[in-house]
């Protein structure tokens, strides 16, 4: 269920950024259609990411990712 693989540089679809519409509503298309479990968008250099839960298809990226994360993991480390 992968999406836009082919690397060229000029990024004619769409901005490498996971918080883009564009990106957000491709990777939903995708995961929708593959009936997939997760969807991952991530930037060029990986320095930004989100996720398109398969099950609601509602995406996390910036704080809403850093919420889910730290709900996952903080009550391992309650102390950070």
């Amino acid at each position: 269920g992968s999406v836009h693989l082919t690397p060229d540089g000029t990024f004619p679809i769409h901005i490498p950024n996971p918080e883009d519409a564009f990106m957000v509503e491709e990777t939903l298309r995708a995961v929708r259609e593959n009936g997939a479990d997760l969807g991952i968008m991530l930037d060029t250099d990986v320095d930004r990411s989100g996720l398109i839960c398969g099950g609601t298809l509602e995406p996390l990226n910036r704080n809403r990712l850093v919420a889910a994360a730290a709900e996952k993991g903080g009550p391992q480390h309650p102390r950070g």
